[in-house]
């Protein structure tokens, strides 16, 4: 029977797998081995949406707490800053729009009634923007948004980041949906 793991190397993946190993199998003692002539790896490091699911959701630790020892930076995309514009924003929410196909503003949310809710919410909120806009109504969420679901759901996702205090104001059954989507509330933290 298997009483001891030991993970070579200190590096994300095998601190990552560290914590797995011993909040999915406690009865076992975990050693990391870490070399003190390798510094610790940090700036640029990046992952995937699935990264909070997997750490809160699968590993069950706490939010709160992860949030206030290890102070991350969630990366919603890359800023070029060149070109006549001075700089732009290539956002990641295209990517998760089309991991149900096309891109349409209805990323994958869930099934039946979580998906009936993020589709009526979001067409209530698309058609209220662009009402809006038609009307000269100030708001949050700007014109490009309006050009089509896939762009309002881009857009939306910025703010959600950026700005959700605000959003969660304005716009509180938006930031719902988007807080389901992401399994993150920025608004809190």
């Amino acid at each position: 029977m298997i009483k001891n793991v030991l993970v070579l190397g200190a590096g994300s993946a095998g601190l990552l797998a560290s914590i797995a190993v011993k909040r999915k199998l406690p009865q076992l003692a975990v050693r990391v081995v870490r070399s003190p002539d390798i510094g610790v790896i940090g700036v640029g490091e990046g992952t995937t949406p699935n990264f909070p699911a997997h750490l809160f959701d699968f590993l069950g630790i706490s939010r709160r707490r992860f949030y206030e020892l290890a102070q991350p930076t969630w990366k919603l995309g890359i800023r070029f800053i060149w070109g006549p514009r001075g700089r732009f924003d290539y956002g990641f929410a295209h990517q998760l729009d089309q991991d149900t196909g096309a891109a349409n503003g209805a990323p994958y949310v869930g099934r039946g009634a979580l998906q009936q809710a993020w589709a009526r919410v979001m067409n209530q909120e698309f058609a209220a923007l662009r009402e809006g806009l038609a009307r000269a109504q100030p708001s949050l969420i700007g014109p490009y948004a309006a050009t089509s679901p896939a762009e309002f759901f881009a857009v939306t996702t910025e703010l959600f980041f950026e700005k959700p205090a605000a959003l969660a104001a304005e716009r509180p059954e938006l930031y719902e949906q988007l807080k389901r989507c992401y399994r993150l509330d920025p608004a809190s933290w």
